[in-house]
């Protein structure tokens, strides 16, 4: 590793030598460029292709019609910044003035050459501009104005500073890499400082007070994030570290009550395209939730329990018919044993602790959903009661209707499932009942998760492998406009050539993304293994975003606000003006005569 390497990235240190945040700095984040970030083979295609940027985006102004004049020292700069190595930090500043923060940049080069030549170039580009220069200390250049700036050569780094003087190397919290693995990239973020830079902005906001008593409450007011990613021969390293918050959540009463469950893992074929479990406190979660809210109730009138509303609504007490009968363990996935690993395969389940009663509070919702359908929908939807070797089944059916879903619900194994097919519910149960294989007989799990699965609060895994078939062509496109981008219409020679290896060179060896999250202490540690390659990497996360369940989730969340949207339009009164004897009508309305209305009765 380079000179950066020494100068800004802290070296991985032991747990019980945890550095503490310093004092008032809210952001650092520290990235050694992308020669340390693109070292596999497969990655030297993007690499050739972003080192040619800068040549690139130095033609643009000669090409663009009308493209404003950019000295020529602009885009060096800028693809200077883009590529690395840089870093950055961000520090709230110690006395009133005209920013809330100080901020610092710094660009560490080979050489003392290399980093006065930025900042004689800087230098130029601000004179050029008419920018009013002056002498600082330590040879750096003043920037004369009402906030305060500096910049110059420190040793080998070319620095900026607005604000306040930031003396001392940019260092982060541990990295939590494994020992001789160098941070590529490391960041430490203090939500705790951030959140006070952002009292100063609006001290008068009530919205802010509200928000400031909610995080003290969930115990996550002096939250800390360190994390870190680092490369070896065979796979990429991330780490993330919440340092007290494992404390918080005891403290808070929302702790998980236990790990994990083994069962859970049981759960989940081994052909899983993509999982994810968790352990939490649902009950504790709700109660506190429900305290959260009890301000917004009362300012609303609404002093009555809500809980104790939707019961007396429904029949259904929320706590003692649901939450007591739910076990601390849940998860969701898409395999191809529940349909074929597509968004139509997706399964969740929660783990229970009274089967039993959740099958009675079960049969009593699909009778009041029955009836309520019955009485508002006319019998075209409705919940259909079946069972399959032995195991009873609840389908959400519309009769009658072409429409394409049939969300599915079942009790069995200790579970309650919930699938978006009939199928894929068939074949959830018939994994816990019947199963002998499961997520971690998945070979690339095993490999990327190691031998100890125990104690652990948290599983994320993707099939890298599997999902680069669904992102290979998106990716596809990405590479071309970046090839053809920052190829020259002048020089045939600049030419990254192929950005995207063939498929099969691509998927050779790859390995899939895994997260394990534990406690450690009062900390929350999460502890992520991939693929070496980043395009390996990426063409698989467009794959789950192109398959999974995202893109569906982001489009029926807009659903609501639409439909209100509609009918708050519709709900509109429309209306007629004059103006200077002139008549008008609203947009998109025809204009009527003295004394019309429109043709809805509108006026």
């Amino acid at each position: 590793m380079h000179a950066f390497a020494s100068l800004l990235l802290c070296t991985p240190v032991p747990a019980s030598t945890t550095p503490a945040p310093v004092e008032g700095e809210i952001v650092v984040l520290l990235y050694a460029g992308a020669e340390e970030l693109l070292v596999d083979a497969k990655d030297q295609g993007l690499l050739a292709a972003l080192n040619l940027l800068d040549e690139r985006l130095a033609e643009l102004p000669g090409e663009v019609p009308d493209f404003p004049p950019i000295p020529p020292e602009v885009m060096p700069l800028a693809a200077r910044l883009c590529t690395g190595p840089v870093g950055c930090r961000v520090r709230a500043a110690s006395a009133e003035g005209p920013l809330p923060v100080s901020v610092q940049l710094a660009l560490p080069e080979a050489s003392a050459d290399a980093a006065r030549s930025i900042a004689t170039a800087l230098e130029g580009l601000l004179r050029t501009a008419g920018v009013p220069l002056a002498a600082g200390e330590s040879g750096m250049r003043a920037i004369e104005g009402p906030v305060a700036a500096r910049f110059g050569a420190s040793g080998t780094t070319f620095v900026v500073e607005v604000g306040e003087p930031q003396p001392g190397a940019m260092q982060v919290g541990e990295t939590g890499l494994p020992q001789g693995i160098a941070p590529v990239i490391a960041l430490s973020f203090d939500y705790g400082a951030f959140f006070e830079m952002i009292e100063k902005l609006a001290p008068d906001e009530e919205d802010l007070d509200e928000l400031e008593k909610m995080l003290e409450t969930l115990g996550i007011d002096e939250l800390h994030i360190d994390y870190a990613m680092g490369l070896d021969a065979e796979r990429t390293h991330e780490a993330m570290r919440m340092p007290g918050y494992a404390r918080a959540m005891r403290e808070s009463g929302v702790m998980p009550t236990s790990p994990l469950s083994p069962k859970a893992l049981a759960a989940v074929p081994s052909d899983a395209v993509w999982a994810s479990l968790g352990s939490s406190n649902v009950q504790a979660t709700v109660d506190l939730l429900l305290d959260l809210m009890d301000d917004h109730l009362a300012r609303s009138g609404l002093d009555q329990d809500p809980i104790e509303m939707l019961a007396e609504a429904t029949g259904v007490h929320l706590e003692r018919d649901v939450l007591d009968h739910l076990g601390s363990t849940s998860g969701i996935y898409a395999s191809d044993t529940t349909g074929g690993g597509g968004l139509a395969s997706m399964v969740a389940f929660f783990e229970l602790s009274n089967p039993q009663a959740m099958s009675e509070t079960c049969a009593s919702l699909e009778e009041m959903l029955n009836g309520l359908a019955q009485q508002f929908a006319q019998g075209y939807v409705q919940v259909r009661r079946w069972e399959l070797e032995g195991t009873s089944y609840s389908t959400l059916t519309f009769p009658g209707l072409p429409v394409p879903f049939e969300p599915t619900f079942a009790i069995a194994g200790g579970f309650l499932f919930a699938a978006a097919s009939p199928q894929a519910a068939w074949a959830a149960v018939a994994q816990v009942q019947y199963g002998t294989q499961n997520l971690g007989d998945h070979a690339g799990f095993r490999e990327q998760a190691g031998e100890s699965l125990e104690g652990l609060y948290g599983i994320q895994f993707l099939d890298a492998p599997r999902l680069l078939d669904d992102g290979y062509g998106l990716m596809g496109l990405a590479c071309s406009a970046l090839a053809n981008g920052t190829r020259s219409r002048q020089d045939a020679a600049r030419d990254a050539g192929m950005v995207l290896p063939p498929y099969h060179a691509l998927a050779k060896g790859a390995k899939p993304w895994v997260a394990l999250s534990r406690i450690d202490g009062d900390d929350w540690v999460m502890e992520m293994r991939s693929d070496r390659s980043m395009l390996v990497n990426l063409t698989a996360t467009l794959g789950f975003l192109a398959d999974g369940p995202l893109l569906p989730l982001i489009a029926l969340a807009g659903l609501p606000a639409a439909l209100l949207g509609e009918r708050m339009e519709a709900a509109a009164p429309s209306f007629d003006y004059e103006f200077e004897g002139e008549e008008h009508a609203g947009e998109g309305e025809h204009e009527h005569g003295e004394g019309d209305h429109d043709e809805d009765g509108g006026d």
